[in-house]
């Protein structure tokens, strides 16, 4: 999986407060794991929403990267015993969810990915997936005239 692991988050949240791993109270394995998931949970919605597959964002070249850092800085902020001392933290947080938000492309293999779901509404009321057959994106039904 390319999403930076429990154990990565751990180490690096050790790193930042100065301390060894062994050391860490307990409590902190399941805030970097709730912190873990709602990294590559954030990172799935961004690009899921950009209409890109599953698939392709499990093999984004910066994945591992922003997901440590989402990861890391959530888990500060909610490990904190004092939530008022955590700006700076919440700082960084915010600065990786702006740069995530800024991209709207994928790379895999430093290579672009195109999106797979483009122009159609696939649930609820609008879904064209099971329609028998669609308008040609320049039929002029649409209001655009093939030809002047």
């Amino acid at each position: 999986m390319p999403f930076a692991t429990v154990v990565e988050v751990k180490a690096s949240i050790a790193g930042a407060l100065h301390v060894e791993v062994s050391v860490m109270a307990g409590f902190w394995t399941q805030v970097i794991a709730d912190a873990t998931t709602a990294a590559a949970d954030e990172i799935y919605g961004h690009f899921l929403d950009l209409g890109y597959s599953t698939a392709q964002v499990l093999t984004w070249d910066r994945a591992l990267t922003f997901s440590k850092f989402l990861a890391r800085y959530q888990a500060l902020i909610d490990g904190s015993g004092d939530k008022d001392d955590v700006g700076e933290w919440r700082t960084e947080l915010d600065y990786w969810r702006g740069k995530l938000e800024e991209i709207t492309t994928l790379e895999i293999s430093d290579e672009l990915a195109d999106p797979v779901i483009t122009g159609t509404v696939g649930h609820g009321g609008l879904s064209t997936a099971n329609d028998l057959y669609g308008l040609d994106s320049d039929d002029s039904r649409r209001g655009v005239p093939t030809e002047w």
